[in-house]
């Protein structure tokens, strides 16, 4: 996966192909130049473990997750805590949030569903900018 490195983001399915034969992966970009900043592969499945190939909250605000492959979840990020909140309400629904001297830095929002890729992908096309949290916990929701 080295030769990904610092190369410009990818369509969706070129890393769907690149990664067919592994059930978790994530590919991350700088959110200013578009190249790959990071790539992750894991044959566990936890979101929650040490070997998740979501990234720590922290990494959000400069790199973008641009590709998920999770064999047994759907996951999101989101900055705005209030839809993560309201989202985990939901059943089948949870999220990992992250803080930085009491105040919301990230989250990811993780739905329970097994090799669900048409979905991610929809989830990930969604842009927070210009939509109000309703907007987005409806949209979320109904996918």
């Amino acid at each position: 996966m080295q030769w990904l490195m610092d190369s410009l983001q990818m369509a969706w399915d070129d890393y769907a192909s690149i990664f067919e034969d592994y059930s978790n992966a994530a590919v991350y970009v700088d959110r200013i130049t578009s190249t790959v900043q990071a790539v992750k592969v894991s044959d566990i499945g936890d979101f929650y473990s040490s070997f998740s190939v979501l990234l720590q909250g922290g990494y959000l605000s400069k790199y973008k997750p641009v590709y998920i492959k999770l064999e047994k979840y759907v996951a999101f990020p989101t900055l705005r805590e209030n839809v993560a909140v309201r989202l985990s309400r939901l059943k089948g629904w949870r999220r990992v949030s992250y803080y930085v001297e009491w105040n919301h830095v990230a989250s990811w929002v993780i739905k329970d569903c097994f090799r669900c890729e048409a979905e991610q992908k929809a989830h990930m096309e969604i842009k927070e900018a210009g939509l109000s949290d309703d907007d987005l916990v409806r949209i979320h929701s109904s996918l």
